[in-house]
């Protein structure tokens, strides 16, 4: 929907910015995302869903600017920690940054728009919904609610 502007965004493959991550983590950092740059800690291939985990927050740059980047790392320490529980009654705006990236991953590995809304995903947090509820959200931020 036009929220990635894909010809300004970079991929830094062996990025300092992701090994410092990595030194913080005790090296569980995929990627980083600052803006419109992609920050891996090796070169390498990028899975798909990690892809588009971390396009989600170039589009949470361009919906709401720079502070998302302290909205995520706060989700990761004090928020929801990647899981985004169940959904049922819930709106995309109300994930935290990364709740919101992983969902939009999870959404592209089940299949995206071609998966059965029937059919239930369990996150990597544990949390079980039907497709049919995630895609509702995506819905919401197909349309910009961030």
């Amino acid at each position: 929907g036009g929220q990635v502007p894909y010809n300004i965004v970079w991929v830094d493959e062996g990025s300092l910015v992701a090994r410092i991550s990595n030194a913080f983590t005790g090296g569980r950092t995929e990627a980083v995302t600052t803006m419109h740059i992609l920050h891996l800690p090796h070169a390498g291939v990028m899975s798909g869903e990690l892809a588009v985990h971390e396009l989600t927050h170039v589009a949470q740059y361009e919906k709401v600017g720079g502070i998302y980047m302290a909205q995520a790392v706060h989700a990761q320490i004090a928020g929801s920690q990647y899981d985004y529980g169940n959904l049922t009654g819930k709106h995309f705006r109300e994930l935290d940054r990364e709740a919101q990236a992983e969902l939009c991953g999870d959404y592209y590995k089940v299949g995206g728009d071609n998966a059965d809304a029937a059919r239930t995903h369990r996150s990597r947090g544990g949390s079980v919904n039907s497709i049919g509820t995630i895609r509702a959200l995506i819905s919401e931020m197909r349309g910009g609610a961030y």
